[in-house]
């Protein structure tokens, strides 16, 4: 099992509502997306660097529809690399909902931990989800 099965799993109920973002707003639902465990229900531990996790994401809307884009791992890297351990809450929601827990990874010396999620706008719409 990859993180991309995780990721695919967790967004799949989403994915209509996916499928009428740009872009920019599939890329930046992965911003951040870095220094954290992922814990699932079966007690599995996904903990990996940036590289693994931009190629997981790559994957993941691949194996959601989106491989038309052409994703680019290098992409993610970057965005993941901007706010580390900053993570939309929309895309915690997904992954909770499916019954995995998101935790910060272990402190590296001399590296200031950043673990927090935020709020978006125009983010993934539960409520129109559950109707």
């Amino acid at each position: 099992m990859r993180l991309s099965n995780i990721l695919v799993d967790s967004l799949k109920p989403h994915q209509s509502q996916l499928s009428s973002w740009t872009r920019a707003e599939l890329e930046s639902l992965f911003m951040g997306f870095g220094n954290i465990k992922i814990v699932t229900v079966a007690g599995q531990v996904f903990t990996q660097g940036f590289n693994k996790t931009a190629v997981d994401i790559c994957l993941t809307l691949d194996e959601l529809g989106f491989k038309d884009m052409e994703w680019s791992s290098d992409e993610f890297w970057y965005l993941i690399d901007a706010h580390p351990g900053r993570i939309r809450k929309d895309l915690v929601r997904c992954i909770e909902n499916n019954g995995n827990k998101i935790l910060a990874t272990e402190s590296v010396e001399g590296i200031e931990d950043v673990f927090e999620f935020y709020e978006v706008e125009n983010g993934i719409d539960f409520e129109s989800e559950e109707e």
